[in-house]
């Protein structure tokens, strides 16, 4: 085994005159292992949140100030969901549409959930054209 001997590096680098284009981000996103890129489209997905509050609410970028409840956010994959009002907590749920376990049948999971809504909203769910359509908008008012 050959030994190499490794001469200290110090540099410097002023990051805020890089602007990437699509091809060069790309190409950087490319070469960092998987978590370190989750960890990136996170930290981006957290960026456009401020943007769109900072545009939106006419407010400086750096006086965003972002909070957190107790159990953090809700994410699914890719997403990132923004939801604002001001002087009210929104929170969001993020969900597939999954056919529902531990009944064989969606009539029977419709069946057993019978009383969780209103005829109205039964009307609703039920008149949707095929099952996975009505477990969509099934879904959509239980999250209400």
């Amino acid at each position: 085994m050959r030994l190499m001997r490794m001469e200290s590096i110090r540099l410097a680098f002023n990051f805020s005159s890089w602007k990437p284009t699509k091809q060069e981000w790309l190409l950087g996103i490319s070469c960092v292992q998987p978590e370190e890129k989750d960890r990136i489209m996170k930290f981006i997905g957290r960026l456009l949140m401020r943007k769109v509050l900072s545009e939106h609410l006419n407010i400086p970028f750096n006086k965003v100030i972002l909070k957190r409840t107790t159990k953090g956010k809700p994410y699914l994959g890719d997403f990132t969901v923004l939801a604002a009002q001001p002087h009210v907590a929104v929170g969001v749920d993020v969900m597939k549409t999954v056919y529902p376990s531990g009944s064989s049948t969606v009539t029977s999971f419709f069946h057993t959930m019978r009383k969780q809504f209103t005829p109205d909203e039964w009307q609703t769910i039920k008149s949707q054209e095929g099952e996975w359509k009505q477990l969509e908008i099934f879904y959509r008012h239980w999250k209400k």
